[in-house]
């Protein structure tokens, strides 16, 4: 997981929804404290009816 601040994803909003594109959490925070998280998302249904039912997702 990688943490920037509000600065640095403003600077470059694309590239980091590319590496959360490619599966990376991005932890996005306000003077040291947490304010977002930019998390992967998954374009399969099969991905968030297992999440539903309390089934990990398969790691890619």
């Amino acid at each position: 997981m990688t943490t920037v601040s509000v600065r640095e994803f403003s600077y470059n909003p694309s590239a980091m929804f590319a590496r959360a594109e490619k599966g990376e959490t991005i932890e996005i925070t306000r003077h040291g404290k947490v304010i977002a998280k930019l998390i992967p998302g998954h374009t399969s249904s099969w991905h968030v009816t297992r999440r539903l039912r309390g089934r990990p997702a398969p790691s890619d």
